[in-house]
């Protein structure tokens, strides 16, 4: 329906839960041939799906472990549609923390098990914690498991958060290598 308003003067569309007969979208959009659909979610038999049918860009919550069972599943999506998983920009949003203090970065795992409501080793997958090492390996393997672009979330930032951003796209995003033969 979006992608109608946006390409056409006029859209008629019949769907299941809206339907338009002959509306109009003034003004069109600038990006060509539309601005990019981002699908979120990870839900594997419908926003998947769903994904594989109509997203330029798909995006979810997760790291490498995570990240790597379900571009499996949205690569079959898009097998039984017919459509190029290439085509679909994926990307993860994950919890950063730089630190060499152990005790910090574990604090930080079990606040995001407490907030996400997610098992240890899910929130251990989905936190960028550790040494800038540790954190660059990990950033290396969503690129490796088809990740193309990174989110880093607000939640877990400290107040002023511009020393650790500054240090995260100085040292950690070179780790960040994305050809899937775009």
């Amino acid at each position: 329906m979006l992608k109608l308003l946006w390409t056409r003067e006029k859209a008629t569309f019949a769907g299941r839960y809206y339907p338009l007969s002959d509306a109009p979208c003034m003004p069109k959009p600038v990006q060509q041939p539309h601005p990019e659909l981002m699908i979120g979610g990870g839900g594997e038999r419908v926003t998947l799906r769903i994904a594989a049918q109509h997203a330029d860009h798909w995006n979810v919550w997760g790291g490498p472990a995570a990240l790597a069972h379900k571009i499996a599943v949205l690569e079959e999506h898009c097998a039984r549609v017919g459509r190029d998983p290439k085509r679909i920009t994926r990307s993860a949003n994950m919890v950063v923390r730089l630190t060499d203090d152990r005790a910090e970065a574990e604090w930080l795992i079990a606040e995001v098990m407490k907030r996400f409501n997610r098992t240890e080793e899910q929130a251990r997958d989905l936190t960028l914690v550790g040494s800038v090492a540790e954190v660059q390996d990990k950033v290396a393997r969503l690129g490796e498991v088809g990740v193309d672009v990174l989110f880093v979330s607000s939640t877990f930032l400290p107040e002023d958060p511009r020393r650790l951003l500054d240090r995260v796209i100085g040292e950690v995003a070179p780790a960040f290598r994305t050809d899937r033969g775009r």
